[in-house]
């Protein structure tokens, strides 16, 4: 009995804590079947409500399929197309470099060697394609990602990496790059909004790319600016949920909502990450 395949499935799912719509992905042609005669009986007579309902599920599988979190394929690609332009130009500089040498030989063709680029993914768990979407001609990727494995997120006292960006970005930015804070100085004595600050400087490398979540970014934009990295890109991931505020100065009611968004960063690239020979 189909039914009872049924039941029994989501029932067992049920008893996992961990739940996500797509573990339920496999039945959905058994609900189909088991849905489709009473369906159809339904909306067969009103012909213009299967119509409606049609059009509201290729909606959502055009979103669904096109848009909601594509963000990290499209930010991995914004980060390779950066490299591959910062390669061609070092390529085009290097032959020219060759040409104006009269010693030497012309007829030894220029060839690139290894360069190598670092990524930063500081963003929840899963949340990005890594080298699948990093691989291209002369040029390593390496990476890393926020520690969040079932081994920490199972023992209560461990603080995880990607819990401890979430809830403090500047701070945990401060602790990742070992970056030392220098105080900013005041123009005219008093005024906080004339403060200049000056560059920050890493105790640790930083990467050549961050990559970021638009509302953690809010968070750490002065920190990152001021360790010299720009923005390479801004990609749409998700609609953020809604929620009702309240506050002396909000009326009952108000609805806040947004988009969630994904931030590529970079600094700008030293002469000695792209060498040719």
């Amino acid at each position: 009995n189909l039914w009872i395949i049924l039941a029994c499935y989501i029932a067992l799912h049920s008893l996992s804590p961990h739940k996500e719509f797509r573990f339920i992905l496999p039945m959905l042609p058994i609900i189909c079947i088991l849905c489709g005669r009473h369906v159809q009986s339904f909306l067969g007579p009103r012909r213009r409500l299967m119509l409606l309902a049609a059009l509201a599920n290729v909606i959502a599988v055009v979103f669904l399929g096109c848009y909601h979190q594509r963000a990290p394929i499209d930010v991995n690609r914004s980060i390779t197309d950066a490299v591959g332009n910062s390669l061609r130009f070092a390529h085009v500089q290097a032959t020219i470099e060759a040409n104006r040498n009269t010693s030497r030989d012309m007829s030894t063709s220029t060839s690139a060697s290894l360069s190598t680029y670092r990524v930063d993914y500081l963003m929840g768990c899963h949340s990005a394609p890594l080298l699948s979407h990093l691989h291209m001609q002369h040029a390593r990727f390496i990476t890393k990602t926020l520690d969040c494995s079932p081994s920490c997120r199972s023992n209560p006292s461990v603080n995880c990496e990607s819990d401890r960006f979430h809830h403090d970005p500047t701070n945990f930015i401060h602790e990742l790059y070992g970056i030392q804070e220098s105080s900013c100085e005041s123009e005219d004595g008093g005024d906080a909004s004339a403060r200049t600050c000056p560059a920050l400087e890493a105790q640790h490398s930083l990467p050549d790319f961050l990559v970021i979540m638009s509302p953690q970014l809010e968070q750490a934009e002065q920190i990152l600016s001021r360790l010299g990295y720009t923005q390479l890109g801004q990609f749409f991931h998700a609609i953020s949920g809604v929620g009702i505020m309240q506050g002396e100065a909000i009326e009952d009611g108000d609805l806040m909502g947004g988009t969630d968004e994904l931030l590529a960063l970079q600094v700008p690239f030293t002469d000695h990450r792209v060498r040719f020979s």
